[in-house]
């Protein structure tokens, strides 16, 4: 396992943003929350901001960096799978979810493991709930 500093991690806020029409992930320069609903800034090659409204009906989904890494370095995001290197359930796929103001890992039963945070750290993030839905069909 590398070593690597988790925590310091969490002082950014990131986000990936899953295009529902090109099926594909990008990386937004920011992304502004209104009252309205939150929009998508990117900032092009034309040096210019454009603006998308960030909805699933609009064709985006956005997904937050949890703040850590797994055990290969790789950043962690909401809708990522683990394959879980902690504990009692070391091996089981995990998918993260934000549900009561935390991210959460959870199993195929709809548990929680109880230590999100050693499940990550010692664990590896083998895709994710758009690209790899056939991972959770097997396990989840």
């Amino acid at each position: 396992m590398k070593n690597q500093s988790n925590m310091t991690n969490r002082e950014t806020i990131k986000f990936r943003v899953w295009n529902l029409k090109s099926r594909s992930f990008y990386h937004p320069s920011d992304i502004a929350i209104r009252n309205d609903g939150p929009y998508i800034l990117t900032y092009d090659y034309h040096n210019s901001w454009s603006k998308k409204w960030g909805s699933p009906l609009n064709g985006y989904i956005i997904q937050q960096y949890t703040g850590l890494k797994d055990k290969n370095g790789v950043e962690i995001y909401e809708g990522d799978i683990i394959k879980v290197g902690f504990g009692e359930h070391e091996g089981s796929l995990g998918k993260v979810i934000f549900e009561y103001g935390a991210f959460m890992l959870t199993s195929k039963y709809g548990c929680n493991f109880m230590d999100t945070y050693k499940s990550c750290l010692y664990g590896e993030v083998i895709g994710n709930i758009f690209e790899n839905k056939d991972l959770l069909e097997k396990e989840l």
